[in-house]
């Protein structure tokens, strides 16, 4: 029985069968009809059975087609018309990834070719393509395909013949930067299907996400931009993410038990609504900022270790500028090289920071401990506290003091010292007012804490001053 029309072949082991019963194969590049070699042929990547004709492509994309296997090729030069009706080529940006245990994808290139992945190398009609390796992305983009390897480098070709370009590739994506929005899935973000426009977002790229569980898929996400509405960002899996700005309210989680995870970003933007960012209490690395931030509008950007119960706050580094202006922070541990800048009435509670922060806290309330933490939760806090404005206030958490000194180092600026008894229980650096006034504030709902104010309002701790 002769094949059905419009059958297509590629790959070995495959064959059309013509109306008079002979069987015709691909092997090593040449057409073999019955077993005999048609010595007439080379490079054949395809053929096709089309109202009794049989045709063979080559990699130049030029068809020729015979009735009988005694005829000649026709027409002499070839044909690039594909003869098989209807075959539409990928959408241009479609990009195709290697996703863990599932099957690969491919690319219709404009001339019928079906491109993909199979064991770090590209494929054609299904042929391993043996100068490829390192292969985990190919793209179609303005009737170019092209290959991208672990090395974050890419190459093209126009048609099957041509050689990849160029020599050494380039570092430079060819997808345009688009925005895809994931399908509210709990899914890897290296799931194709699960974003539209279908694809996986790359650098440059705006990821949105309004619901569902996105799971970070090693080697995936480097300077993605994520518009966070809703649902949950998750970085459980073992690798270094390092991805663009995150900007909306939503849910990050970060490590998992028994997974070595290092994540950083370009900064975070968050006006109204809240971010909640929970690295596992496993964690070795704080999550990295090294950007400016921005949190106004009533937002609230809490880090919070998980993992067991009554954890205290989780760290990160910051190494921008982050703009905290009528709204609420609440983190660990800061470190990096960055600045808070707090103004507007704002809250920021911090359990402790290194001396590369400047915390600038123009209008605001600073809470500074806190947590479970060594030793005095104050004398951890490193950072200089500047621009120390008249309508803000430090609450030092879970302290009690029984003397304070504050030396100048100039008309508006020192170094506080808070002493329990003979024990120093806090050493701030803090400028931008000539009188600081501390009281001791008995617990009542929350833990006793010291209260520091450019004002005096009954300070009930003895200034000592030096």
């Amino acid at each position: 029985m002769a094949s059905p029309n419009n059958t297509v072949i590629s790959v070995p082991g495959q064959s059309i069968v013509d109306a008079r019963g002979n069987r015709w194969t691909i092997v090593d590049g040449q057409v073999v009809v019955n077993g005999i070699i048609d010595l007439t042929t080379a490079n054949v990547i395809e053929m096709a059975y089309d109202n009794g004709l049989v045709w063979q492509k080559n990699t130049d994309n030029l068809w020729w087609s015979k009735t009988t296997p005694g005829a000649s090729w026709q027409p002499p030069y070839g044909t690039p018309v594909d003869p098989i009706p209807n075959q539409v080529a990928s959408a241009n940006d479609t990009i195709v990834t290697i996703v863990p245990n599932s099957p690969a994808a491919s690319i219709t290139d404009a001339t019928g070719n079906s491109w993909s992945i199979s064991n770090g190398q590209v494929t054609l009609n299904g042929i391993a393509d043996p100068t490829t390796a390192n292969v985990i992305e190919i793209a179609y983009v303005n009737g170019k395909v092209w290959q991208e390897n672990t090395d974050d480098l890419w190459w093209s070709k126009s048609k099957p013949s041509d050689q990849w370009g160029p020599d050494y590739g380039t570092a430079t994506s060819p997808v345009a930067h688009v925005a895809r929005t994931w399908n509210g899935a709990s899914a890897a973000f290296a799931t194709p299907g699960d974003w539209l426009p279908g694809g996986v977002p790359q650098a440059g790229d705006t990821a949105i996400i309004n619901s569902g569980d996105v799971l970070m898929t090693p080697g995936y996400g480097n300077g993605v931009n994520f518009a966070l509405r809703g649902g949950e960002l998750s970085f459980n899996a073992s690798g270094t993410f390092k991805t663009g700005t995150w900007n909306g309210p939503g849910s990050v989680t970060i490590g998992y038990p028994g997974q070595s995870v290092t994540v950083s970003n370009t900064g975070i933007v968050l006006s109204g609504g809240e971010l909640d960012i929970r690295p596992f209490n496993t964690t070795r690395t704080p999550l990295a900022i090294h950007g400016n931030s921005s949190v106004t509008g009533g937002a609230v950007l809490d880090v919070q270790y998980v993992g067991t119960a009554s954890l205290p706050r989780g760290p990160i580094e910051n190494d921008g500028i982050m703009t905290v202006n009528g709204a609420t922070l609440e983190v660990g541990a800061v470190s990096g090289n960055g600045v808070i800048r707090a103004t507007g009435n704002s809250s920021v509670s911090v359990l402790s920071a290194g001396s590369g922060q400047t915390i600038q806290l123009v209008s605001a309330h600073l809470y500074i401990g806190g947590g479970p933490l060594p030793g005095s939760t104050a004398m951890q806090f490193l950072a200089p506290v500047t621009s120390f404005g008249a309508n803000s206030e430090i609450s030092l958490v879970g302290a009690q003091a029984t003397r304070e000194v504050f030396t100048k180092t100039s008309p508006t600026a020192g170094e506080l010292l808070l002493y329990n008894g003979s024990t120093k229980v806090a050493d701030l650096h803090i400028s931008g007012q000539s009188h600081i006034y501390a009281s001791n504030i008995p617990p009542v709902s929350s833990p006793a804490s010291v209260l520091l104010t450019p004002y005096d309002t009954g300070h009930s701790i003895p200034i000592a001053s030096s």
